[in-house]
Formats: C-alpha cells, structure tokens, sequence
C-alpha cells in the first residue's frame, strides 16, 4: 500500500516518437504534483529503466518498435504490483481497450486529449495504489 498525501507522484514515459516524448515530458514537468523520473524510446529499454526509476505511473504509447505497449504493460504488471500503467494512443480501436483491460492497465486515453486529463488520470492511478488492486479503463 503506498500513501497518497503530500507526496510527489514518479512518472516514466515510453514512445518511440522522440519529439512527442520530450514533449510530454516538459509538459508533465509543469504539474508541480508530477516528477518525470525517466524515458524510453522502446519496450526494452523501459523495461531496464522502469526498475531502476522505480516509477509509481508508466504512460506508453501502444504502438512501439519492438513491443506493444499491451505486452509492455503485461511485463511490468508482472513484475511489479506497486505501479499503475496507462497506455496514450492514437489508435481508438475497441480491441486494443479490450486487450489493455485485460492485462490490468489503469486507463487507456487518446493523444488527442487534453493535458489536463492526462494529469488528472496519472494522479487518480497513483491514488488508486493505496486501495490495490483496482483498474479503470
């Protein structure tokens, strides 16, 4: 169980798109609640960072070079029950929520969606740690 107050929320962010990743990462910096504690541009290199980052949220996009953002999910949920995936796409496709909804990712959202909801979903899966497990999608 992790506790909730007063405390800053680490987040690690996975796209193969590297100027849409920096993007984002200056974004999220801007919420002082947010700490981007890491990057990666692929499934394995996530993988061997999220354990050294220690992140309480993982956003990924789903589409990545070597792994999907579902199977990446699916790999860190197994390794870790004290972290909280979201999956960021441009793909609206009822399958892959489908899909996602089974490995245990939190929320699935659009690129297209606003900052705000994109923050406000990080801070509610982080919120989501203390009454484990739960999922939202």
């Amino acid at each position: 169980m992790v506790s909730t107050t007063n405390k800053t929320i680490k987040v690690f962010l996975v796209d193969d798109n590297r100027f849409f990743l920096e993007g984002l990462a200056y974004i999220i910096a801007t919420n002082q609640q947010l700490q981007v504690v890491g990057t990666a541009n692929n499934g394995k290199e996530a993988l061997k960072k999220i354990g050294e980052a220690n992140p309480n949220v993982v956003v990924t996009d789903l589409v990545l070079p070597d792994i999907n953002g579902i199977r990446l999910a699916k790999e860190i949920l197994n390794k870790k029950n004290d972290v909280r995936v979201i999956v960021l796409s441009i793909y609206k496709d009822p399958e892959f929520i489908k899909a996602a909804k089974k490995v245990g990712v939190f929320a699935y959202l659009y690129k297209d969606e606003s900052v705000d909801q994109l923050n406000r979903t990080i801070i509610e899966a982080y919120r989501s740690l203390s009454i484990q497990p739960t999922k939202k999608v």
